[in-house]
């Protein structure tokens, strides 16, 4: 059903654009930089604007999201009411998943663990998602260069703006534009990358330099657990279905 596909699309969109994980075609690669940039030593909390623009400027898609991080670990919180995806999802998908319980999306990333965890907390429900062979590895730390281009002010805080290179294990190199705020302990709070002919930013508002509840950060045990997305989105439109008619495969219409 087209439902169920868009919700699949969404969730692990979702993960892509907060910590990098999920399969290639949907990972975002600013999430997947801004968790290299991190690192392991920052720990705080904030609510986190992504925003993707096509290159003449026009905004195509706005997700706003609560953020947490702590030891490397991140936790994100995403309501389908703050999340703007222009015209690609469709009403009656956004309605679906709502009735779904799958409006609220909480995801948490143990890059350590390589382990992502997505939970639907009104359904009470959760999967795993292991994170691809590519995906960033603490044990493995990439090469960071910076050069400082100037500064300027971002959300009130005094910035450094620097042009980031960072060089993957396997030689693969990203540049990042990053405004580091001097009074946040170097924290990147706005980070921007060209994604093709489309540009990637990331803007961290109500910044709070405090190590977030580790129990913030655990996998949610008193949930049922699915094997996967698929799995536990069939489950769920099954329950929904007069009869538990089980819905068409994801393949058909």
């Amino acid at each position: 059903m087209k439902q169920i596909r868009w919700a699949v699309v969404v969730a692990l969109t979702v993960a892509g654009v907060t910590h990098g994980f999920g399969p290639p075609q949907e990972r975002n690669m600013l999430g997947e930089q801004l968790g290299k940039l991190l690192g392991t030593e920052l720990s705080f909390t904030a609510v986190a604007q992504m925003t993707m623009a096509d290159a003449k400027g026009k905004q195509l898609h706005v997700m706003e999201m609560d953020y947490a991080v702590r030891e490397g670990n991140m936790r994100t919180e995403v309501d389908l009411a703050r999340m703007s995806v222009g015209s690609d999802l469709p009403a009656e998908a956004a309605a679906q998943m709502k009735a779904m319980g799958m409006d609220k999306t909480v995801t948490i990333a143990r890059p350590k663990e390589r382990v992502m965890f997505i939970i639907y907390p009104t359904m009470k429900a959760y999967c795993v998602l292991p994170a691809p062979a590519d995906a960033p590895s603490p044990e493995n730390p990439p090469k960071i260069e910076r050069e400082t281009l100037g500064q300027e002010t971002v959300e009130g805080h005094s910035c450094v703006k620097e042009k980031i290179t960072i060089t993957d294990p396997d030689g693969k190199k990203q540049e990042v534009l990053a405004w580091t705020a001097t009074d946040l302990k170097g924290m990147p709070i706005k980070t921007e990358m060209r994604q093709g002919k489309e540009t990637a930013t990331m803007l961290f508002r109500n910044v709070k330099l405090e190590t977030p509840p580790a129990e913030l950060f655990v996998e949610p045990k008193e949930f049922k657990k699915y094997g996967s997305m698929q799995e536990l989105m069939m489950s769920r439109m099954t329950g929904m279905i007069p009869g538990g008619r089980p819905p068409l495969p994801m393949d058909e219409e």
